[in-house]
């Protein structure tokens, strides 16, 4: 397995994605930890990470970067392609991470072979600014949380 991700569809139920070399990505049911019998078959070559998002209609979109540098969209509940893919990194995109919304706009956060850190408006797949640098190297790890403002009471 290269890549696995948490996927919340809009009904509340909870899948999981993982993705093997093939580039075959297996969709389990996360209450009966069986597959749900959809497979995603991408052709650019082997998935390096994952993320789910819900985007407006509601439709809940996997996102997987892979070697071609793209990411490429996939609607979880027909394992069908989601407008082309986008994307310019210069090499695989290993690493992928839901960002929180900028002016109410779902966005998307890649790192990839080219040392670089990308953010995307997850629905129209437009770069949102230039390019990070990371440093020296790939961008190879990513994680996402939802977080809520602690509240304290001592």
């Amino acid at each position: 397995m290269r890549a696995m991700t948490a996927v919340t569809l809009p009904d509340g139920r909870v899948w999981f994605a993982t993705a093997d070399s093939s580039g075959t990505v297996q969709l389990w049911d996360g209450a009966q930890g069986m597959t749900t019998g959809k497979a995603i078959s991408s052709e650019a070559g082997p998935v390096w990470s994952m993320t789910a998002l819900t985007i407006p209609e509601p439709m809940t979109v996997l996102f997987t970067g892979e070697d071609d540098g793209r990411i490429h969209r996939w609607d979880v509940e027909t394992g069908e392609p989601v407008g082309e893919p986008f994307g310019d990194h210069a090499g695989a995109v290993r690493a992928m991470a839901a960002g929180p919304p900028i002016d109410g706009m779902p966005t998307l956060v890649t790192g990839g072979d080219d040392g670089t850190v990308r953010r995307w408006d997850a629905e129209a797949g437009q770069r949102l600014g230039p390019p990070l640098r990371s440093g020296s190297g790939a961008v190879w790890g990513s994680l996402s949380l939802g977080c809520r403002p602690a509240r304290r009471s001592w």
